[in-house]
């Protein structure tokens, strides 16, 4: 009978630590899929980040919410391109890791497609600011 009990306990046990680590995890694809849209809505406005300690803000905001490590690919980001590529990368792992086979499952996840980042323009001066004229 003791035997039975402690079994049953420790069923309990275990089924109560994966719906903990399961629901932490649903919590983190809340917070990247939170930072996900506004970075597209950014994205779609025409107002990226192109600057390293703004994506830092922003990686420490998702950090906090979804009270996980981020890969080092999400805080090394430069610009909020990659930071969005990174994103989509730990979105993919976090859902591996709470949806067994997945890859299996869906084999046309495992296709990458790479889409190109845009690059930034660079502006000409204008005529007579700081132009290099030819000489007369």
């Amino acid at each position: 009978m003791d035997r039975a009990n402690r079994e049953i306990r420790m069923a309990l046990d275990r089924g109560r630590r994966r719906r903990l680590v399961q629901s932490q995890k649903r919590r983190c694809l809340t917070a990247i899929d939170d930072c996900l849209y506004k970075l597209e809505e950014m994205h779609v406005k025409g107002f990226p980040i192109r600057r390293r300690d703004r994506c830092r803000k922003v990686v420490t905001e998702l950090v906090s919410l979804a009270c996980e490590e981020a890969p080092e690919a999400v805080k090394t980001a430069r610009t909020s391109y990659d930071l969005h590529s990174a994103l989509l990368n730990w979105q993919s792992a976090v859902l591996d890791a709470l949806v067994p086979r997945r890859r299996e499952l869906f084999p046309d996840l495992n296709q990458r497609e790479d889409w190109p980042r845009p690059r930034r323009r660079r502006q000409r001066p204008a005529a007579g600011q700081g132009a290099l004229t030819p000489a007369l």
